[in-house]
């Protein structure tokens, strides 16, 4: 982790990732942190948030195969690492 303190919407990404399991791709991962925090996420947002929280090796994603139909796109399945499993767990342990 590169030392800062993860913000209210990291958590809520990487508890949104936990939760979903093999269901956490961007438009779950949306849809999902939408209804949780009760107000539009925006897109960046979410992308800049599992960027950064890629970059601190928290997360990580594998890209499954494009959906067979036309147009169809492949999708990057988000996982926690066990760093991230860790950080989430202390989150957790400290808002009791």
């Amino acid at each position: 982790m590169s030392g800062q303190a993860l913000g209210k919407f990291a958590l809520a990404v990487m508890d949104s990732i936990a939760r979903l399991k093999s269901f956490a791709w961007v438009a779950n991962l949306h849809l999902d942190l939408s209804q949780k925090l009760n107000r539009t996420v925006s897109l960046p947002q979410l992308y800049a948030a599992l960027a950064r929280l890629e970059r601190d090796k928290l997360v990580s994603f594998d890209l499954l195969p494009a959906e067979p139909v036309r147009g169809g796109r492949a999708k990057r399945l988000f996982r926690l690492e066990r760093d991230g499993v860790n950080v989430l767990e202390i989150a957790i342990r400290e808002q009791v």
